[in-house]
């Protein structure tokens, strides 16, 4: 777990200084984009990536599908193991502000299912996410 906490500060300490570097601009590209993230459901932990179209609706709504790689923690015969499985989603995104040209807050919902070899359920169902977004690139 210190290795996690030590990979989140290193990459919190990066994107951190590629703000300070980017500066300010007019505006944020609302185009088509990739991202990745990291997330966790209940004790599951996971790395994916996502697909942003094109904002519409005055630039305010995307949709927004993501893969996710999660690891599932189990005991398994008074060991503890990580089982892998994937969750798939497909939300609508809503942008309600934006700070600096380079940071905007969204809220998101939508519906996420996983597919897990023998079919158990560890995390389908709807969602409701809100965080920050931010913008690396240029316009």
């Amino acid at each position: 777990m210190k290795n996690v906490s030590r990979l989140l500060t290193v990459i919190l300490i990066t994107m951190s200084s590629s703000f300070l570097v980017k500066g300010q601009e007019d505006e944020l590209n609302k185009k088509m984009s990739i991202g990745g993230q990291l997330g966790q459901y209940q004790n599951d932990f996971g790395i994916g990536l996502n697909v942003t179209s094109p904002y519409f609706s005055s630039a305010s709504m995307a949709l927004r599908f993501r893969g996710n790689l999660m690891f599932h923690q189990h005991l398994d015969q008074s060991k503890t193991v990580w089982s892998s499985y994937s969750n798939f989603s497909l939300g609508l995104l809503t942008t309600a502000g934006e700070m600096g040209g380079f940071v905007c807050t969204y809220a998101e919902g939508g519906a996420k299912s996983d597919l897990s070899p023998g079919e158990p359920i560890y995390s389908n169902g709807l969602i409701i996410e809100t965080g920050f977004r931010f913008y690396l690139g240029g316009t």
